[in-house]
């Protein structure tokens, strides 16, 4: 079976962040990827990886439940990273 969706690049190792900087998670820069995205990656907010901040701002008139969310996808992150 092949799949009629295919991504031009392959994904990061989301579990490698700490080493790609150094052993040290980077969570404001993390943060504000995930918020708003990245000029210097051009998948980044395009259907394949969205932008997160906008869309969690639209859930809820709440700024505090967006940040929330974004708070709880950086732990995630740096949860998952490797030694």
């Amino acid at each position: 079976m092949t799949s009629t969706h295919r991504s031009r690049k392959a994904p990061p190792d989301l579990t490698s962040i700490v080493p790609r900087h150094n052993g040290v998670f980077p969570r404001g820069e993390i943060r504000a990827f995930i918020a708003n995205g990245s000029p210097d990656l051009p998948a980044h907010g395009s259907s394949e990886m969205p932008v997160w901040g906008p869309t969690f701002h639209a859930l809820d008139s709440s700024d505090r439940a967006a940040d929330v969310r974004l708070a709880n996808i950086v732990e995630y992150l740096k949860s998952i990273q490797r030694p």
